[in-house]
């Protein structure tokens, strides 16, 4: 039923929360990050009763540019994305776009672009199939080196090791794992 949605969101968000905490794999922390910043924003958007949302229609407005501009930037993680890229896409201002991603999920777009990037980086050493300087270039990193380093600050391990460690035989613990958030 459309009325229960909201719940099955806020379900299936709590039930990936809990896997990926019991997972504790690489890229755990990470993604809970933005699992719970996806909880926060679906509980925003559903808390409120349709007449609230009416009366606050300034923050509905914001909760889908949010998304928008979170959907814009995880469909072009390969792609040399600046933060003009997303205002002229959205229609919206430099300024608009920074306040509302401060106000609602408390870190900037260019963090943003460098969470999605380095998530898409992961997934791509997973694989197996590219070189790190692969990666880099077909994430529109500068330099291989600027890339190992965005990812080293968020797993706090290099990705020559991360991708090692997939193939060695013993898995990491979990503390190995942890995001290192600026």
């Amino acid at each position: 039923r459309p009325e229960d949605l909201p719940s099955q969101i806020l379900h299936t968000l709590l039930r990936q929360m809990e896997q990926e905490r019991v997972r504790k794999g690489p890229g755990s922390t990470l993604l809970l990050d933005l699992l719970f910043r996806q909880l926060l924003l679906n509980l925003l958007r559903y808390s409120f009763d349709d007449t609230l949302l009416q009366n606050h229609s300034g923050a509905t407005e914001e909760n889908a540019l949010l998304d928008q501009a979170i959907s814009f930037i995880q469909d072009n993680t390969e792609s040399p994305l600046k933060i003009p890229d997303i205002c002229q896409h959205l229609h919206i201002s430099e300024s608009y776009l920074h306040k509302t991603f401060a106000a609602k999920m408390n870190l900037s777009p260019n963090y943003m672009i460098l969470l999605c990037k380095v998530k898409r980086a992961e997934q791509l050493l997973k694989t197996g199939n590219y070189s790190i300087k692969e990666i880099s270039e077909q994430l529109c990193f500068s330099s291989q080196y600027y890339f190992s380093t965005v990812f080293k600050r968020y797993y706090g391990i290099s990705p020559r090791l991360f991708q090692k460690s997939l193939l060695a035989p013993h898995k990491p613990t979990s503390s190995t794992w942890e995001i290192h958030k600026e």
